[in-house]
This record gives structure tokens, sequence and C-alpha cells, in this order.
């Protein structure tokens, strides 16, 4: 099962990219965590191999995923797991797509979901992602200074 959210976004694929990895907090919902009573921040590395990982303090935390591919300002691939509490045991594959458009750029995320998930699952997972990326990444990046 495959979730797709797509949004226009009125900034450069590469101003976008920079600011989903580089200040990820800045349009990351406050208490959008796994665990938002333990949860400090999220983090995004930008690198192959690096994590999206949810962090709690004292070099603690949870990994949602691992970066599995990455074509700067363009795309990046992510796979994770799904815990039980939200709708797993499930893997998600995950790719996102910056690309560029006239008068800004499309940011497209495709989700692939196999295992356990139920259908209340996926529509907390569509819901989520498009809480964060249309409510979040796409409003603080078309604030930001420069759009």
């Amino acid at each position: 099962q495959t979730v797709t959210v797509e949004v226009d976004i009125d900034r450069t694929p590469e101003d976008v990219w920079s600011l989903f990895f580089d200040d990820t907090m800045t349009w990351w919902p406050a208490g959008f965590f796994y665990y938002p009573d333990k949860a400090t921040r999220m983090r995004i590395d930008e690198r192959l191999g690096g994590f999206m990982v949810e962090e709690w303090g004292a070099d603690q935390g949870m990994v949602w995923s691992t970066i599995t591919a990455l074509e700067r300002h363009r795309a990046v691939a992510m796979a994770g797991d799904i815990v039980p509490q939200w709708g797993g045991p499930a893997r998600s594959l995950i790719v996102i797509r910056f690309m560029p458009r006239e008068g800004g750029m499309t940011l497209t995320l495709q989700d692939t979901i196999w295992g356990a998930p139920d259908e209340d699952a996926l529509r907390k997972i569509e819901g989520g992602w498009k809480t964060l990326l249309a409510g979040g990444l796409k409003q603080t990046a078309e604030r930001a200074p420069g759009s």
C-alpha cells in the first residue's frame, strides 16, 4: 500500500531541501513525535546511511528511518519501521522528490508500507505526512525571507 502526498511550494528545490535537512525543527510541529513526552528534537541527516531520528537527550532516542538514497536537491529515500502503537508492525519505504516548476517546486512523497498496517494506520500516516509537508514545511518555506 502506498500513500502519496504532493505539495506545491513557492520556493526553489534548493531552499526547501536546505530547510528539510538543516532546519527541521523550524517546520516540525511541536509534539509531533512517537514519544512527545521524551522528545527534544527531530534530526534528519543529509547523508547516505544517516538517520531521521527523534532525539530524547543524553544520547537517547528513536530512529524513524535510515537514508537509503540521496540525490542532493532532487530526491531522498528512507526506510524505517512503524511501531505497534502507530499501526505496525510494518515497514515503510519513503521517497521524497523535490521537483522544480515555474515559480517554485513540487514536493512529492510516496510512502510504501508493507506488513500489518490497518486502514486506520494508513489514514493516520497520510494525515501525518500532510500535516508535516503542507502544514509545516510549505508554510515555513513560504514565510522565510526571500520568498
